[in-house]
């Protein structure tokens, strides 16, 4: 756990650094919540989502692009569960209508 947190930290340092070297004043709100988000997705999922090396303005926005890039390698294997499990009920259709659509 302590090397997970010591990368992340790593990372932060380097980006900091990349930053620090233009010269212009720096947000430090937005790295360090690009920093926390970078430590808890990788202690919870254990999945590297490249956070604080993204140039979105938003922890949060930048955040959430990764991990809907990321469930998308699950999509189809679920499209393919409940097609072949469904009993052709009218809950079951809705059910995966509302899946495909959105």
């Amino acid at each position: 756990m302590l090397s997970l947190v010591e990368n992340c930290v790593d990372t932060f340092m380097e980006v900091l650094d990349q930053k620090t070297e233009k010269g212009v004043g720096v947000e430090m709100r937005n790295l360090f919540q690009k920093l926390s988000m970078d430590i808890i997705v990788r202690s919870a999922f254990g999945t590297e989502t490249g956070i604080q090396r993204s140039q979105g303005d938003s922890a949060a926005d930048t955040l959430m692009a990764s991990i809907l890039q990321s469930l998308g390698q699950y999509r189809n294997g679920w499209l393919m569960y409940f097609a072949s499990n469904m009993h052709h009920t009218e809950h079951s259709k809705a059910c995966f209508i509302s899946y495909v659509v959105f």
